[in-house]
């Protein structure tokens, strides 16, 4: 009896455990389907996700209303009547031909900074020796406004002679000598030199003419390297004008150039053609040093519209005090046959102290010393 209580008993307490297990297995069920619905319906209540959207690069375009108006002011501000001036647009460049007075520094600098509020790419060159405004934006140069005086009747002016330094940038003394020389002396100046933008602005700031000496291959190439930027025969358009920005960069206020080397280059039609076009955009002049007689840089230049002259002769390959003083008498000898001559020289201590004994021969000969964009077709 005892016994067959027990198993009823055993058989009741096994039952009640299925039950709650039974019970517990339900539950965990609906709590897991509870979460998963309420899972599904945050999901659907979130908005749907949208891509960020893609900025696409703004436009740029040259605010050519605003620098007109900007310009007008200047010349207005200058005395300058608005129906004495005329204006052409050639191969990117707007070019202004303006009857008056070169403005002051001070008036150039006020317009400097009008465009520069405009658009902080604008850079503004000037060259007083040429009378002469030059417009740069975003790299390019896309203003050249040249002052022309009254036509008056004055007397034909007598030889004239332009001397080119070649070379500077390597040290600051040269360039504080040519200044005290107190000659129109024309700075080239190599890029990629330690002291090239500080000659440039000195040499600016003291009224000298400054010009990029762009490298250009040699005949000896690449035992003879012109520069790591060069231009050498083979490269294209975009390399050359890529090149060409890269060194025009290193020279603030240079309003031409010549060829720094270049022999190989220089003879190689197709190259001086792309170098032409890109200097013609930057509404820059060449000046060939003719470093080669087979020289096709002039011919290239005058091609392109672009103003040009050629060295007529080296005054220092013999680096001699008396040989050079020679070779100045002799391009002061050329000038008064022809009425102008052109002279290259380099920051030789030698060239640099043959200048200083001759500084009154041109005067006493009646030759004066201009800044070269002078003497150019």
């Amino acid at each position: 009896m005892a016994k067959r209580k027990k198993k009823r008993s055993n058989r009741k307490a096994a039952a009640n455990r299925w039950k709650v297990m039974a019970a517990a297995f339900f539950l965990l069920v609906f709590l897991v389907g509870t979460l998963g619905l309420l899972s599904w319906l945050r999901d659907q209540a979130r908005p749907p996700k949208v891509d960020s959207p893609v900025k696409l690069p703004v436009a740029r375009s040259l605010p050519t209303e605003d620098v007109r108006v900007e310009l007008e002011s200047l010349f207005l501000r200058t005395g300058v009547s608005l129906d004495r001036l005329t204006t052409q647009r050639k191969g990117g460049v707007r070019t202004y031909n303006v009857e008056g007075v070169f403005p002051e520094s001070a008036l150039i600098e006020i317009f400097s900074r009008r465009l520069e509020r405009l658009d902080t790419t604008f850079e503004v060159s000037s060259v007083p020796s040429a009378k002469r405004l030059l417009i740069r934006w975003d790299g390019s140069t896309r203003y050249r406004i040249d002052f022309v005086p009254p036509v008056l009747d004055q007397p034909d002016r007598g030889p004239r002679v332009a001397i080119i330094m070649d070379d500077i940038g390597h040290s600051m003394h040269p360039v504080r000598q040519v200044i005290a020389l107190n000659l129109q002396i024309t700075g080239a100046i190599l890029p990629d030199r330690t002291y090239a933008k500080k000659a440039a602005q000195m040499l600016h700031r003291n009224n000298r003419e400054v010009l990029i000496h762009i490298p250009m291959q040699p005949k000896q190439y690449p035992e003879i390297n012109p520069g790591a930027h060069a231009l050498l025969v083979g490269q294209n358009q975009e390399e050359i004008q890529k090149r060409l920005k890269m060194i025009l960069d290193q020279v603030p206020h240079a309003v031409g150039g010549n060829n720094h080397m270049g022999s190989r280059l220089t003879e190689d039609r197709r190259s001086m053609a792309l170098v032409m076009k890109a200097l013609q955009k930057r509404g820059l002049f060449f000046i060939d040093s003719m470093t080669s007689a087979r020289s096709v840089g002039l011919a290239e230049a005058r091609r392109a519209g672009v103003p040009t002259i050629g060295r007529d002769i080296f005054l220092d390959n013999n680096q001699n005090v008396t040989a050079i003083r020679k070779q100045l008498r002799k391009l002061i000898r050329l000038a008064r046959e022809r009425g102008q001559a052109v002279g290259i020289c380099h920051p030789y201590p030698e060239t640099l102290e043959a200048l200083r004994l001759e500084v009154d021969a041109f005067r006493q000969m009646g030759v004066e010393v201009v800044p070269v964009s002078e003497l150019l077709s």
